[in-house]
């Protein structure tokens, strides 16, 4: 549980990190989405699956192809049905208006992935403490059993 629960958090992290990168991009560069998402994965900095498959669907109009990577591997990158929710909102709305539309899309779904992220952290936090109990309370009764 607590193995998702992290690949959840980096995941998260890379997508904000993903989005803040394309954020960028399309105010200072000439290079169409899917350029800008494949220079952006490119990088070791980014492992997610769902971005991996992104690349290799070309052939595919950018809209579909987003919201089937999402959909269909986002539960490799442990995301969560609200996760999926933010990041399918971000796709659809991807590429459709204005350089000022583009940036505050991004704001937003920056906004509102850093939210999930703080969220997941603090579960992560309290799990991991029932956890620690836990251990420490099976020691305890062990020791007793045992001795």
């Amino acid at each position: 549980m607590n193995f998702r629960m992290r690949k959840r958090i980096s995941s998260l992290n890379d997508y904000i990190f993903l989005i803040e990168g394309i954020n960028s991009q399309i105010s200072f560069s000439q290079k169409n989405i899917r350029e800008i998402i494949n220079e952006l994965t490119s990088s070791e900095n980014i492992r997610l699956r769902t971005m991996n498959e992104l690349k290799q669907k070309n052939d595919m109009d950018f809209s579909v192809s987003w919201k089937e990577a999402i959909t269909v591997f986002g539960n490799n990158d442990c995301l969560n049905k609200e996760d999926e929710k933010i990041l399918l909102s971000f796709g659809s709305a991807l590429g459709l208006t204005d350089l000022q539309g583009q940036s505050n899309n991004c704001r937003l779904h920056i906004g509102m992935l850093t939210k999930q992220l703080h969220s997941a952290e603090e579960k992560l936090k309290e799990k991991s403490k029932i956890t620690t109990a836990l251990s420490v309370f099976s020691a305890v009764v062990a020791v007793i059993i045992f001795y």
